[in-house]
């Protein structure tokens, strides 16, 4: 059978340490029954010891990559309800949650002092959205298992890590949905949030999530390419906070060619890490106001420049055209 895959990434920042850490997004939103897309343009979301990339795009009101939910509708259908968890609230009787649009890639770039760390656990459930889709079938995906319930049909997760730029070949996979059973009455679609662990992949620089499913057609996958993460637990060392994050700067010209500048309101001099849409550092330096950042050598994609400043971080996307 044939598959196509979807990717999104998930690249830990490693400012914690000494301690478990628990990311769980609670803090983000400040009312209910509400979801954060990145609207405001601020490039992701930074909780205890990880970031969680986002791109916004006012020109068509589309987002990719991640977005911050509190929304509890698990009964409507369709793509207005992408928001929701089927589970009708975070892990662990919580109530926010990531949601992830997987159709274009993003990624998630270690912290400060850019060691690796290693993630205890994550948990994981099914958008609404994705799962009515995978139980009723509607106007582009299939219903899973066919008329006569028999088709071998499947929505799987594989996880895999980047350490030191290289990724992994070992995999942790997880099913959304699985339909493949003999009896019929094994087939099943995740609708509670299920805690994966992830301790065997050891020390981590980011997490590379690939979503497979069983229906696809010439766009590649019909199955709404969406799940849900919360209570992330990381293990590690760090002195950084939630709010150590630089929010005022911005990159000019966005689509660029040849140079990029940085447009911030101090003096300061900050690292910088270029970062490919695939999760892997192109280039690296030091940069301050007004300077520019070749970028005339890069293919032509989406990229990420990740500035650092002793405790502090923070995220701009750029196109190369």
């Amino acid at each position: 059978m044939r598959t196509f895959t979807t990717i999104c990434i998930l690249t830990i920042c490693n400012i914690v340490f000494s301690q478990k850490m628990i990311n769980d997004f609670e803090h983000i939103l400040t009312e209910t029954d509400t979801f954060d897309n990145g609207v405001s343009g601020s490039g992701g979301f930074m909780d205890t010891s990880i970031f969680l990339p986002n791109t916004y795009d006012h020109s068509f009101d589309f987002w990719g990559g991640w977005a911050i939910s509190n929304k509890k509708d698990s009964m409507t259908p369709g793509f207005l309800n992408q928001y929701s968890c089927i589970a009708g609230e975070g892990a662990k009787e919580s109530q926010a949650y990531a949601v992830t649009s997987a159709f274009v890639p993003v990624t998630l770039q270690a912290g400060p002092n850019n060691s690796p760390i290693s993630i205890d656990t994550i948990f994981i459930n099914n958008s609404t959205y994705t799962y009515l889709s995978m139980r009723d079938g509607d106007q582009f995906a299939k219903r899973f298992g066919g008329e006569t319930g028999d088709d071998p049909d499947f929505f799987k997760l594989s996880i895999k890590k980047y350490l030191d730029g290289e990724i992994s070949t070992d995999s942790i996979e997880f099913f959304l949905a699985d339909y493949r059973f003999e009896n019929n009455a094994e087939d099943y679609i995740v609708r509670d949030w299920t805690a994966i662990d992830l301790t065997s992949l050891g020390l981590v620089d980011s997490l590379l999530f690939t979503l497979h499913s069983s229906d696809i057609g010439a766009f590649g996958i019909n199955t709404p390419t969406y799940f849900c993460l919360d209570y992330v637990v990381t293990d590690g060392t760090t002195t950084s906070t939630r709010n150590d994050r630089i929010t005022a700067f911005r990159t000019f010209p966005n689509p660029a060619t040849d140079k990029i500048y940085l447009l911030e309101e101090s003096d300061q001099i900050y690292s910088y890490q270029m970062i490919s849409a695939n999760g892997v550092i192109v280039s690296k330096g030091e940069v301050s106001r007004d300077q520019s950042i070749e970028v005339a050598h890069l293919l032509p994609g989406t990229y990420y420049i990740r500035l650092l400043n002793g405790g502090k971080q923070g995220v701009v996307q750029f196109v190369r055209e």
